[in-house]
């Protein structure tokens, strides 16, 4: 496994064409600062922000990805800090201060480490300005983007939203988070610490998949765009229709009673 480390004043940074490195685990030193999916080139590209914006949208977004809920009043909890909360944008009383007093704060984790092109923060104001994490229930204090991905990891929520990926990539539809399986598989995932191969495993021997994505694809296709409807595609939807209802138990066939011998 490849540790990554922030590079000092005084080191170098890794060569992508080091395959030598990454091979045998070597650590990949760099400059910026990176921890998890949230702080990837690929990510912060797509939820980029300005001097308006300042990191809110890629702040609720990495919590949309990471736990499956967006910031909104409902969600909100308030931080143990708040000194990075935006008053002028939104003051104490207003309805946008219910949202702000757990966004500003949280997106402060971003401010703090990266500029807006997100290259590595130079402003002393910004830096020495720590972020605080208030989200659905859990508030705990931090010093850096680190201790944001910690956060992130052990929040209740966090099983469940991967979970919820998973199970409705495969079912093309949202899973039942109430359902008992649900949780049973969520837990395990989070007993596992997190291992994705439990969890493809757990998930796709659970009857909470229904392997019904090759009929939905059949349908989608000929009602939305008109192609053909024969009978590979009809005996094909019977077999896995077929084998759907044997495996979740939906059709059951009788069995014999043993008939008892009789008596000499």
């Amino acid at each position: 496994m490849i540790e990554i480390v922030q590079a000092g004043p005084d080191q170098g940074v890794s060569s992508v064409l080091d395959l030598v490195n990454f091979r045998t685990g070597g650590n990949l030193l760099l400059r910026t600062p990176r921890v998890g999916f949230f702080t990837t080139p690929s990510f912060l590209a797509e939820w980029n922000t300005n001097n308006s914006n300042q990191a809110r949208v890629t702040a609720n977004q990495t919590l949309i990805v990471a736990l499956g809920h967006a910031i909104n009043p409902q969600n909100a909890t308030l931080p143990p800090s708040t000194a990075a909360v935006d008053l002028d944008h939104a003051p104490q009383g207003t309805a946008c201060y219910a949202c702000h007093q757990s966004l500003d704060p949280m997106r402060q984790f971003f401010r703090q480490t990266y500029s807006y092109y997100f290259h590595p923060q130079t402003d002393d104001d910004e830096t020495s300005l720590t972020g605080s994490f208030g989200f659905r229930g859990v508030s705990v204090s931090g010093k850096n983007i680190f201790d944001l991905a910690n956060q992130l990891a052990s929040h209740p929520d966090f099983a469940t939203a991967w979970v919820q990926k998973l199970c409705t990539w495969a079912n093309s539809a949202r899973c039942d988070e109430t359902d008992g399986e649900f949780q049973r598989v969520a837990t395990m995932f989070a007993n596992s610490l997190y291992d994705w191969k439990t969890l493809e495993v757990t998930l796709f021997s659970s009857p909470l998949v229904t392997y019904l994505q090759p009929v939905f694809a059949v349908v989608y296709g000929v009602l939305l765009l008109s192609e053909p409807f024969r009978w590979p595609e009809l005996a094909g939807m019977v077999l896995i229709l077929g084998g759907v209802a044997l495996g979740s138990g939906a059709v059951r066939f009788a069995r014999r009673e043993p008939v008892a011998a009789p008596s000499p």
